[in-house]
């Protein structure tokens, strides 16, 4: 199997603007999910240590299809910070997206700093904007996105159920109508924003993009991450001052 994604890449090389000469050195993930598997293939070439390519198999077609439109409408607005999307190919029984790989490691507290905040911030500000522009609002996203979690939350847990029946109430009057459609990124978690030594970094795993349209979300997402989950009430002082200036940016 692994010599057929080889020639693939050896056939798309010239057109991918990759090496043409040299040798492919790769190495496989099993990528497990709750409700999806797949196989990520990370291709180095020569003695680089960063990999150039990355190929993601699945499948089935549809969400093959949803993650290359996904990174190909991301990348048009920031293509420094978003993987280049090469192609989309159909197989027997798969379907194989490869797109550029990302150099670095992944972001960790010690590594923020409040250039790259900056940066990170007008960045998902212009993906979301950019891409918004091009895609319509589905009806049933403030149903899915709060008002269901909410009633699930008034049902299972009484720490917090009156809080959340409050904040059920305050969603009246087209209230929630009037929030921006924004398309977030879904999974912005710290593992998942790869910096290298040379201060490039780049945003990758774009499959959830735009399943979730609400301000701050990615935001929250990655903040939390940063602080191995806890809730902002017990956020260090580092996180604390970063949030402040992500969410202002």
């Amino acid at each position: 199997m692994i010599g057929e994604w080889k020639a693939v890449l050896a056939a798309n090389a010239r057109q991918w603007n990759l090496p043409t000469e040299g040798r492919w050195k790769f190495f496989v993930h099993n990528n497990y999910q709750p409700n999806y598997s797949g196989v990520n293939i990370f291709w180095f070439h020569n003695e680089g240590r960063d990999p150039l390519v990355v190929t993601k198999i699945f499948p089935e077609s549809s969400l093959a299809k949803q993650e290359f439109q996904n990174l190909t409408d991301a990348h048009g607005c920031a293509s420094g910070e978003v993987p280049k999307p090469y192609g989309l190919l159909e197989h027997q029984q798969s379907w194989s997206l490869w797109m550029s790989g990302v150099s670095g490691s992944p972001l960790t507290l010690e590594l923020l700093s409040d250039s790259l905040i900056d940066r990170l911030g007008d960045t998902l500000v212009t993906i979301q904007k950019g891409v918004a522009s091009k895609r319509s609002a589905r009806p049933s996203r403030h149903r899915e996105s709060i008002c269901a979690p909410l009633e699930l939350a008034v049902e299972r847990s009484s720490a917090i159920a009156e809080g959340c029946r409050r904040t059920l109430g305050a969603y009246t009057n087209g209230t929630l109508d009037r929030i921006p459609v924004l398309p977030q990124h879904g999974d912005l978690y710290s593992k998942n924003l790869i910096i290298g030594q040379d201060g490039k970094w780049g945003i990758v795993d774009w499959e959830l993009f735009g399943n979730i349209d609400l301000p701050f979300y990615d935001v929250m997402r990655f903040l939390f991450s940063l602080d191995t989950e806890r809730a902002p009430d017990r956020w260090n002082v580092a996180v604390q001052r970063y949030a402040r200036r992500l969410m202002a940016r």
